[in-house]
């Protein structure tokens, strides 16, 4: 990929490289915040969430509720309720199910890999968007002309768009609107496509290309752990939200402080962090596809995309900020 325009703006560009910092520092903030909001705000049930509620508050997989132990696990791998209580009604008010001693479907493993399987697929076809449409806005000239135009607000417009994309897409998501899920899945991608391509105003091609594969090698490896480990990550996942709402507190006081040391220092926290939630995540959807919940496979998968696309975008950005070798 060359560094070439097709406007008025080529040799400026070339020579102000090094001023698209604070854009630099906002497009880490936009998808970190971006990912913040998708775990925090509207999200689906997730396994542990769904089991408490549904079977009564306790320890997730099978917890003792308000009236007592609810749960029997018997060897064929199937929970039957003893007392169970209702869903929600129950849990507040101590009603007893009437449907004691009923078998709860076990969730077959097809069902399960091919959730996954369909997962990284998505989040496949919605990075190769991403890639696709940020070289046609780079060879466009249109984030540089945005940004000579309106400077950095062009940049906040594009994150506020963000986070109401992704509000609207939990939403969709908790309505099993499948179609909607997909589309704003979508249009998320070309969003973040368009504030992406500034890294090609800043880094070299053979940086971003090098550092993209080595992304794809370490994510890889998280995501393959986090599928076939026995221990619970839950613990790992929050100890990771936390320390992502740490960086996003970073990265807006580098917005204006600025410097190369605490740059380095949130680059390499944010590494371990998304490395972190790579892992969780993937156990997270593996968790959500094992449960019976009212969400399609279809809608996990996008959810499940949606998260796993968030955590190699950051990841990724963060090992640009590290290694990649600047215009």
């Amino acid at each position: 990929m060359g560094y070439s325009m097709k406007n008025d703006g080529n040799d400026q560009g070339n020579q102000n490289s090094h001023n698209y910092a604070d854009q630099l520092n906002q497009l880490q903030y936009q998808n970190e915040a971006a990912h913040q909001f998708s775990q925090n705000y509207g999200q689906p049930q997730s396994f542990e969430s769904y089991e408490q509620n549904f079977y009564g508050q306790g320890q997730a997989p099978y917890g003792a509720g308000p009236s007592g132990p609810n749960y029997g696990y018997n060897p064929d791998s199937q929970a039957v309720r003893t007392n169970a209580m209702p869903f929600n009604t129950g849990i507040r008010n101590g009603y007893r199910n009437a449907y004691d001693d009923v078998p709860v479907p076990a969730v077959s493993s097809d069902r399960v890999n091919s959730i996954l399987a369909n997962a990284f697929l998505y989040m496949f076809f919605a990075l190769l968007l991403t890639a696709v449409a940020s070289m046609m806005f780079y060879n466009s000239g249109a984030l540089l002309d945005m940004i000579r135009s309106s400077g950095t607000a062009v940049i906040w417009i594009a994150f506020i768009i963000e986070i109401a994309i992704v509000f609207g897409s939990m939403a969709a998501i908790k309505a099993n609107n499948v179609g909607l899920t997909a589309g704003l899945y979508i249009m998320y991608c070309i969003v973040n496509a368009f504030t992406l391509s500034i890294i090609f105003y800043v880094y070299t091609s053979s940086s971003i290309y090098t550092t993209f594969f080595l992304c794809a090698f370490v994510f890889g490896i998280m995501a393959v752990f986090g599928m076939v480990t026995k221990s619970d990550l839950t613990t790992v996942g929050r100890l990771c939200m936390f320390g992502l709402f740490g960086i996003i507190i970073a990265s807006v006081v580098n917005m204006f402080v600025g410097g190369d040391t605490m740059d380095m220092f949130i680059s390499w926290i944010g590494i371990v962090v998304f490395l972190g939630l790579t892992a969780y995540d993937t156990q997270k959807i593996k968790k959500m596809a094992s449960a019976n919940t009212n969400l399609s496979p279809a809608i996990i998968s996008m959810y499940g995309a949606f998260e796993l696309y968030l955590d190699f975008i950051n990841l990724f950005l963060k090992l640009l900020r590290l290694f990649g070798k600047r215009n």
